[in-house]
């Protein structure tokens, strides 16, 4: 839930599915056909030589084509279910019951900034894939972690706040830049032009997501985050940033905050649900890793433990 439209994107390019403005045209295109096209009664009529009964098997085509793109996307759609499910009953019982609490009155943010950057996804792979390929599950057991509300409860949130926030960035881009409709009889620059303006929409769309997601995700969850880890009182660019990482690139971010409280807790996850309690004992320490005032203590990256 967390990447529909990238994901959208990346199974359209990978099962070489038509884009969807295709599937919008000849959706369109059927539901103003009041009759199926008979192209056995065309053919009886007009001859199989005819004009008629080549459009008639030109539209079944199409209407062939429709239904099984449907159809892959509402297999898509289920399996990416079951996988959810299946995978957040393996993690919660694997990992997120066996993770140790994160004690009150912790400091592991009181310098007020993060031990990785934003963009240092390859520094923490396994929190990489695991943030990109199950959105919805690392920010049940990032949120969870700092907050009382629970793991399962927490995705939920997450889930319901993605939709509400997606429908609402779609009512305001199709409020601010309406599309024309198409008809059977719409021409070949009317269906271009309508084309165009679905194109401006969905980038209006992606803007008002982004700005509404950052502002809910990158004060909201990010300012939990913070306060549960001893972070002091945020300036407004320091604000201004947080909302950017999430409305510009959520799995950054959300990586970014699932190191920082793993770190906190002191745990290493790996894929596929592996728990490692005591990160030196996956990673070996990192000078950053230690605790912010003895780290600025230290010189630079230089000082390293297990001669990294």
């Amino acid at each position: 839930m967390g990447v529909p439209f990238a994901g959208a994107a990346l199974f359209t390019g990978l099962t070489s599915l038509p884009h969807p403005d295709w599937f919008v045209h000849h959706a369109t295109w059927l539901m103003n056909t009041d009759t199926a096209p008979n192209c056995d009664q065309q053919a009886q009529i007009f001859g199989t030589d005819s004009h008629e009964y080549h459009d008639c098997q030109q539209a079944l085509s199409a209407a062939n084509s429709v239904m099984d793109g449907l159809m892959a996307i509402v297999g898509a759609i289920v399996a990416w279910l079951v996988f959810t499910i299946v995978a957040m009953c393996l993690y919660k019982s694997k990992v997120h019951d066996k993770k140790p609490p994160i004690v009150d009155g912790n400091k592991t943010m009181e310098s007020g900034k993060f031990h990785f950057g934003l963009f240092e996804c390859f520094s923490n792979c396994n929190e990489c894939l695991c943030s990109f390929c199950c959105t919805g599950l690392r920010f049940a057991d990032t949120h969870a972690s700092v907050t009382t509300t629970g793991f399962w409860l927490s995705f939920v949130m997450f889930f319901i706040v993605n939709s509400l926030l997606s429908t609402l960035s779609n009512t305001i881009a199709v409020a601010v830049h309406p599309v024309q409709a198409l008809s059977i009889e719409s021409t070949a620059v009317e269906v271009s032009t309508a084309a165009s303006d679905l194109t401006t929409q969905y980038y209006i769309f992606l803007a008002v997501s982004a700005l509404c997601r950052g502002c809910f995700f990158g004060l909201y969850s990010r300012g939990e985050i913070r306060k549960k880890l001893g972070s002091p009182e945020t300036d407004a660019m320091s604000k201004v940033v947080d909302v950017l990482s999430w409305g510009c690139c959520f799995p950054c971010a959300m990586t970014q905050e699932a190191v920082e409280v793993d770190i906190a807790a002191d745990v290493h996850i790996a894929c596929p649900w592996t728990l490692t309690i005591g990160r030196a004992s996956a990673l070996g320490v990192k000078a950053r890793e230690v605790a912010p005032a003895e780290y600025e203590a230290m010189v630079g990256d230089a000082v390293l433990l297990d001669g990294r």
